[in-house]
């Protein structure tokens, strides 16, 4: 098995963010991309030959799951500990975390500030590592 490239790494990252999941075949590092159908909205015509190709390989093909919403927090707490250097956006971003709704008001919040771009590299670069430690993992799983 050789090891996925770093394009590779990042496609997965990109589809995981994006709500897409995704299965890795561990012997010809093929990639699937499926819709997540927590709603029942997903139109699964569409998807036949991908679902025909889980199906028949199905005991080469391993999902890298999506972060939990435990493990999404801990990253937001990450970036505020470690990029946040205004004092006053660190505490208004310690308060969002502590508060109800803390996604949607990190994300205003973020959105609002200087920060915004940092962030998006933060986060780009968290779930390139959050996919690569998945890959490994199940590498020695095997």
């Amino acid at each position: 098995m050789k090891p996925l490239e770093e394009h590779e790494i990042n496609e997965i990252a990109e589809n995981l963010h994006c709500g897409l999941k995704c299965f890795w075949n561990v012997k010809t590092n093929a990639l699937i991309f499926m819709p997540n159908d927590e709603n029942g909205y997903v139109e699964w015509e569409f998807w036949e030959e991908q679902t025909a190709q889980l199906i028949k390989e199905a005991k080469d093909f391993k999902e890298i799951e999506k972060p939990s919403s435990t493990d999404s927090f801990t990253m937001m707490e990450d970036f505020v500990a470690t990029r946040v250097s205004d004092v006053i956006l660190k505490k208004e971003l310690e308060n969002i975390l502590s508060s109800k709704k803390p996604f949607g008001h990190f994300k205003q919040q973020i959105e609002n500030s200087n920060l915004r771009e940092e962030w998006f590299q933060f986060k780009n670069n968290w779930f390139k590592e959050w996919v690569q430690k998945q890959i490994n993992q199940i590498s020695h799983e095997r």
